[in-house]
């Protein structure tokens, strides 16, 4: 699967070798950036107060239980649950995908902060490690200088497979006004930008067509709007089998009032090259989870455990396809 271009021989008879995957569109030899700005003339008007904005903010960093958790997955409004957990409750990692009629529930650490359940990926304590082409690439300022199939930016998991998205969680809440998106390889597949509201609402802020569709290097596609309201969580789809090729992303700002930009301190993916096996750990085996206090979510029904295995034939039926494409690419080769 990986290959050493002729630059990147050169380069590693100066400098850290990089590893390539191969492809059929060539790597250029330069670092030429293109930037595309496209100017948003309408978003959805978001109506939140100041003051409710205000409380939403502290509620957010509540619920991170002050910086122990990190990339917020899902944010679900339940004030009937304040009846029998109060007002906070840090609960810890819940597994099951259902919850009082909500389906498709990720995987992550819960925090109750009334109203609402925070459902969040990352424990701060785990140390962070930064695999090649995974979303520990989008965290932070570009640092892929030369466009192509570099280590240093996002990869899904098969180039063409499937749509994807990809999430990314900032330091604070802002009111933006730009995105810039650092596309380094195959550039040109996102097809709609969201930002999430601090009560949860997902907002469009732009749908079409990727300017950077023609860009044969490095593109920037930068998105202007006025938004009108916080958020700390954008997404981005990406319509991957419409451009061939690993559509690799390095890095996604946000820029606020001020036109300074805030890079991404947490991302995560419907899929990425560099996945592993590892979920969301348990935490410190000192500390007992409250397991009784929540007895029908760790329930796991019949109909769940056929759910659950038919999910997991279903990974490796997709790991196996994946070693085959391999095997055939180095047999062409």
């Amino acid at each position: 699967m990986k290959v050493y271009g002729i630059a990147l021989v050169i380069g590693m008879l100066l400098s850290a070798p990089l590893t390539v995957r191969a492809q059929p569109w060539p790597r250029p030899e330069d670092t030429l950036r293109v930037e595309r700005i496209v100017n948003v003339q309408n978003v959805l008007p978001v109506e939140l107060q100041p003051a409710a904005e205000a409380t939403l903010t502290e509620s957010l960093l509540k619920a991170s239980v002050n910086g122990k958790y990190r990339t917020l997955l899902r944010q679900l409004e339940m004030p009937e649950d304040a009846q029998e957990y109060g007002a906070f409750r840090d609960y810890g990692l819940f597994t099951g995908t259902e919850w009082k009629g909500v389906t498709d529930i990720p995987k992550g650490y819960w925090v109750y902060a009334q109203p609402y359940w925070y459902i969040w990926h990352d424990l701060t304590a785990t140390p962070r490690t930064t695999r090649s082409w995974s979303t520990e690439q989008l965290v932070g300022a570009p640092n892929t200088e030369q466009a192509g199939d570099v280590p240093t930016a996002w990869a899904s998991r098969t180039p063409d497979g499937q749509a994807e998205w990809l999430m990314l969680e900032y330091a604070e809440p802002m009111v933006p006004t730009g995105i810039k998106i650092y596309e380094t390889y195959n550039p040109g597949a996102i097809t709609k930008v969201t930002a999430f509201t601090l009560d949860g609402k997902e907002i469009e802020l732009w749908h079409g067509t990727d300017p950077c569709r023609d860009v044969q290097n490095i593109g920037i596609f930068t998105l202007l709007f006025d938004a009108k309201f916080k958020t700390n969580r954008v997404k981005l789809y990406i319509d991957s089998p419409a451009v061939p090729g690993w559509n690799e992303i390095d890095a996604v700002g946000l820029i606020d009032g001020n036109k300074k930009l805030h890079w991404a301190v947490g991302a995560t993916a419907s899929s990425t090259y560099g996945e592993t096996t590892v979920e969301p750990e348990p935490l410190d085996k000192n500390m007992p989870l409250p397991i009784d206090a929540l007895p029908a979510i760790h329930a796991e029904t019949p109909d769940d455990h056929i759910t659950r295995l038919e999910n997991e034939v279903k990974q490796l039926q997709e790991e196996v396809a994946t070693m085959k494409a391999l095997l055939n690419n180095q047999q062409r080769r």
